[in-house]
Parts: C-alpha cells; structure tokens; sequence
C-alpha cells in the first residue's frame, strides 16, 4: 500500500508490545479473499488485549483508590478538615503518579477500543465490496450467457451445436 491512511502506532501493555497498524486493514478486489481469511486472526488479538487492557484499567483504579484514600487518612489524622486532608492528598506525588498511571491505562484501553471499532467498519467496507463484486460477476455472467456468440455451459450443448461435417470439410 503507497498511501499512508492512518499512522501507526505501539502501545504497551505490561510486557506485551501492541502494533496497531492500520496497513493490516488494508484489501482491494484482488486481495478481498486473503483479507477475509487473516481478519479474524487480527480482531481475535486485538479482542484479546482489549480485554487485558481493561484489566490493567481495573489495577491501575484500585492502586489510584488505594495510594488516595492511605494519604488521605494519613492527611486527616494529622488534623484539619476533610476538605483540607483531600486537598492534600490530591497534590501527593504518589496520588498524582497513581493518577497518571490511570490517565495512561485509559488511553490505552481507548485506543484499543478505536482500533476494534476501525476493524469493525473495515470489516463492513469489504463485506460492501465482496457484494458489489458479486453482482458485478453475475451481471457479466447474464450478459455472456445472453450473448450470441457465448460459449456454451453444458458438453451437451457444445455437441448439438457442433457440426462435424464442417470440420471435415476444413481439415481438406
């Protein structure tokens, strides 16, 4: 494929490294049936990774709820307000690391997610082509058997129409 649709992109996920290529969508009509063959393959992955990332997703809220709520314990029983030991606990540096480490489990999740939903519409787009060709095969096959001059389809017609009388003649 010459032409760059989407730009590629690598995600990580715990040790597993995660190519969203979007080349891998690539068919044409000549490629249609070799597309239709691999695509299961690729969203049976992503699906797969989906489902891992929104495990992570769930590890990476329960260690956000757990650094949070120890610092804000930690905060109050120092003393002061709710309002003032939440404030605190908030502007921690292990609260906002556990919050980015969230923020990037979500937006890898999301990606996942579009890349899914990408394969989706892809798989729609070929499914599209596939019946256009089809009826582009059956028109062309209506237009052949309706010609004048159209091979015959059965041995038998192809006999009856033979004249081997004239095949003799020309073989003289």
């Amino acid at each position: 494929m010459t032409d760059k649709i989407a730009e590629q992109q690598k995600i990580k996920l715990g040790e597993v490294s995660i190519d969203l290529n979007p080349d891998n969508m690539y068919f044409s009509e000549s490629t249609l049936s070799e597309y239709y063959q691999r695509e299961g393959g690729y969203y049976d992955f992503y699906s797969a990774q989906l489902a891992y990332a929104d495990y992570l997703l769930s590890v990476r809220a329960n260690d956000y709820e757990n650094v949070y709520n120890l610092k804000f314990r930690e905060y109050k029983d120092q003393g002061g307000s709710d309002k003032y030991a939440e404030a605190r606990a908030k502007s921690d540096a292990e609260v906002i690391d556990a919050a980015e480490k969230l923020a990037l489990a979500k937006y890898k999740r999301n990606l996942l997610q579009q890349h899914l939903r990408a394969w989706d519409r892809n798989h729609e787009n070929a499914l599209a082509l596939g019946h256009m060709i089809r009826k582009e095969m059956d028109k062309l096959h209506f237009e052949v058997k309706s010609s004048p001059h159209h091979f015959p389809s059965h041995i038998s017609e192809f006999a009856q129409e033979l004249d081997l009388d004239e095949l003799k003649k020309e073989e003289n």
